[in-house]
């Protein structure tokens, strides 16, 4: 069970407590075992003119998203924190690799304005992340042009929607 299950979010409590859920009940599973993936959010401690949007970043990566050569959106420099005690951090790549194998994909997208977005940055960085999740969007609607129109410039929640397609 535990490598059947790959867990990404921003939050480390939220990912916990969904594990806990999918789990509930199988006194087998240990949990610290599953591939649960603490995903880069807000400004990024090397570089604050650098951003990362969450589990989004998936859509930054040309095995997900079916891009060649000629896409870059740094899908290099991204790396997840995986909550598991003792190994070191994987990179966003073997984060790739889990997802793209599932077979069943749940998705909670925030229910959030996209004007809301980040609120715990400033005002600043918050704006570079819209201008991310933006260009993730451009890069999905490039890879996949049925998908133009589908995103909206308020809510956050269909380039969710299109990342859980884009996984199956």
């Amino acid at each position: 069970m535990e490598k059947t299950i790959t867990g990404l979010d921003f939050n480390p409590v939220s990912l916990q407590l969904a594990a806990a859920q999918l789990t509930a009940g199988n006194t087998d599973v240990t949990y610290r075992n599953m591939g649960l993936h603490r995903m880069p959010y807000g400004a990024t401690d090397d570089n604050a003119n650098v951003v990362r949007a969450g589990s989004l970043e998936l859509l930054g990566q040309r095995r997900v998203i079916g891009m060649g050569d000629e896409f870059d959106l740094d899908d290099r420099e991204v790396a997840s924190e995986r909550l598991q005690m003792g190994q070191a951090d994987p990179t966003l790549e073997d984060v790739v690799g889990g997802v793209l194998g599932a077979r069943v994909v749940i998705v909670n997208p925030p229910f959030t304005n996209r004007e809301k977005m980040g609120e715990k940055f400033s005002k600043g960085i918050r704006r570079r992340l819209r201008e991310r999740v933006d260009g993730l969007e451009r890069a999905l609607v490039q890879s996949d042009p049925e998908l133009d129109g589908f995103s909206d410039k308020k809510s956050i929640g269909p380039p969710f929607v299109a990342l859980a397609d884009k996984s199956l």
